[in-house]
C-alpha cells in the first residue's frame, strides 16, 4: 500500500512538473502494484490519472478510454465518490470534442450522485461537495447553450444557483418547485424582461433574455472589453475591471475614464441583447458571479444615457428565489422591533497602510481571517483598507425616532449604546429573540475583494 501510494504521488510530481512520460510509467507501477494486492479503489484512482495526463496531451479519446476504465471499477466497489468525479471529468471531454449530448448525459449524472453525497453529509463537507459540482454546473450550463436546449439551460442555472440558497429561506433540504419555462413567461407583463447572466469566469459569457413571448440567448466573449479596457495587461479579467468601476464610482465619478467604464459595460452586458429588451421597460437582472457587485444602472448607453434612464432595474439570485418572495405570504400581526441608530463613530488614532497591491491585500486577508475565527477585532482590517474614518449619521437617529412613530412597539439603542458589543450580549442573553424585526440604520460597506468584511 504504502509503496504504491509513494509511487502514484511521484507520478502526480512528474504530471504537475509536465514530464508527463514519466508520469505515467510511475502511475502504472502504482497500478501494477494495486492490483496485485486487490486494491480497486486506488488502482481506479490510477487509471483516471493515467486519464488525466492523456487530457493534458490533448489526446481526448485516449483520456475517455481511461476514464471509462476507471469508471468501471469503481462503479464495481461502489466508490461514490470516485464514480462522482470520473464521470465529471467525462463530461469535460466530450465538451472538448463539441460533443454536447454525450457531455450533458455523464455532467449530470455525477451531479446527481454528488448532490445523492451532499445530502448524507453536514457542515464543511457539504459545502465541498457544493463546490465540487460548480465547474461542472458551469460546463453542463455551456453544453445546453450549444446543444440550443435554453429550457434545460434555464433549469440548470436554476439548480446551480437557487437550491442552496432557498434552502435557507424556506428551511428545507431541497427545492420543492422550479417554475418551467411556460409558468415563467406567463408571470411577466409585457413591459418586464429577465436578463439572465451566467459563465461570467468563461472566455464567453452566456446572456439570456426572458420575455412573456420570446426566449433568446447569447454568447459574448469579454475579451473585446478587456483588451479595450487594459490594452497593455493580458492578465486582466473581469475581477479587476468591476473593482475599478466600483473605485471609479467612489472617487472620479464624472471623470472620462469612469464614463468609458460605462460605456464598455452597457457594451458587453446589455447591447448584445438590446434588440430583445428595447420595448420594454422593466428589466429583472440575475447578475453572476462579480456581475452580482456592478450598479447596471449606471451603464451608459450609444446615446448617453445612463440605463436608469430607460429601464426600471430590479435585481434577484434566481428566478426560483423571485417566485419565492412573490409568493410569501405575510405575517400580517404587527411585530416588535429593535432599531438601532445614531452610533457614535470613531475615527482610529493610529496610522496603517492603505491597501494598494495584491501581497497587502494578501495580508489584510490573513488577518481578518484570523481574527474571524479567533472572534477578534476587525478594527485594522477595515482601517488597512482605508475605512478607518466614519462620518456620524445624523440622518439615522432621525429613521429610526420615524420608523417607531409607525411601529409602536419599537425599542430603540441609540448613542454610545449602539455598539457590536452591545448587539452581541442581547444575543446572547437571549434578548435579540423576542424581536420579530431588527433594523440597522448605519454606516454600511461593500468589500468585493473580501467579503466576509462586508458589513
Amino acid at each position: 500500500n504504502g509503496l504504491a501510494s509513494n509511487l502514484g504521488n511521484i507520478g502526480l510530481v512528474f504530471s504537475n512538473m509536465g514530464e508527463r512520460k514519466k508520469a505515467i510509467e510511475y502511475y502504472n507501477e502504482a497500478l501494477e502494484i494495486n492490483r496485485k494486492i486487490g486494491n480497486k479503489d486506488k488502482a481506479s484512482i490510477n487509471i483516471a490519472n493515467i486519464g488525466s495526463v492523456y487530457k493534458e496531451i490533448g489526446d481526448f479519446e485516449k483520456a475517455i478510454e481511461y476514464y471509462n476504465e476507471a469508471l468501471k471499477i469503481s462503479e464495481s466497489i461502489d466508490a461514490l465518490p470516485i464514480v462522482a468525479g470520473v464521470l465529471s471529468h467525462i463530461g469535460n471531454l466530450y465538451y472538448g470534442l463539441d460533443q454536447y449530448p454525450e457531455a450533458i448525459h455523464n455532467l449530470n449524472a455525477s451531479i446527481r450522485l454528488i448532490e445523492k453525497l451532499r445530502q448524507t453529509a453536514s457542515g464543511n463537507i457539504r459545502r465541498d461537495y457544493l463546490a465540487k459540482m460548480i465547474l461542472s454546473y458551469e460546463y453542463l450550463i455551456s453544453a445546453y447553450f450549444r446543444n440550443d436546449d435554453i429550457p434545460n439551460l434555464i433549469g440548470i442555472i436554476e439548480q446551480s444557483r437557487a437550491k442552496y440558497f432557498a434552502e435557507q429561506l424556506i428551511r428545507t433540504d431541497s427545492m420543492k418547485h422550479v417554475s418551467n419555462i411556460a409558468q415563467i413567461q406567463s408571470s411577466l407583463s409585457d413591459d418586464q424582461a429577465i436578463i439572465i447572466y451566467a459563465n461570467t469566469s468563461w472566455a464567453n459569457t452566456i446572456e439570456l433574455v426572458i420575455t412573456n413571448d420570446t426566449i433568446v440567448g447569447v454568447e459574448v466573449p469579454i475579451s473585446s472589453t478587456m483588451s479595450s479596457l487594459y490594452p497593455n495587461n493580458e492578465d486582466a479579467n473581469l475581477r479587476l475591471a468591476v473593482t475599478s468601476y466600483r473605485n471609479s464610482i467612489n472617487c472620479c465619478n464624472q471623470t472620462e475614464n469612469a464614463k468609458e467604464l460605462r460605456r464598455e459595460f452597457f457594451d458587453y452586458l446589455i447591447a448584445p441583447i438590446e434588440p430583445y429588451i428595447k420595448n420594454k421597460t422593466d428589466l429583472i437582472i440575475i447578475p453572476d458571479g462579480y456581475l452580482g457587485f456592478l450598479p447596471f444602472e449606471t451603464f451608459i448607453d450609444k446615446d448617453n444615457q445612463y440605463l436608469i434612464e430607460t429601464y426600471n432595474i430590479s435585481y434577484v439570485q434566481s428566478i426560483s428565489i423571485r417566485d419565492i418572495i412573490k409568493n410569501r405570504k405575510s405575517n400580517k400581526r404587527v411585530g416588535t422591533l429593535l432599531a438601532i441608530g445614531g452610533a457614535v463613530y470613531n475615527s482610529q488614532t493610529y496610522y496603517i497602510d492603505i491597501v494598494e497591491n495584491e501581497k497587502m491585500l494578501a495580508y489584510v486577508q490573513k488577518m481578518a481571517s484570523d481574527s474571524i475565527s479567533t472572534r477578534g477585532s476587525l478594527r485594522e482590517s477595515y482601517a488597512s483598507l482605508g475605512f478607518d474614518k466614519w462620518a456620524n449619521l445624523p440622518g439615522a437617529l432621525n429613521e429610526i425616532n420615524n420608523i417607531s412613530e409607525i411601529i409602536l412597539k419599537t425599542d430603540k439603542i441609540t448613542g454610545h449604546d449602539a455598539t457590536e458589543s452591545k448587539i452581541k450580549e442581547l444575543s446572547s442573553n437571549g434578548e435579540l429573540l423576542k424581536y420579530d424585526i431588527i433594523h440597522f440604520a448605519t454606516h454600511g460597506v461593500v468589500v468585493a475583494d473580501l467579503p466576509q468584511l462586508t458589513a
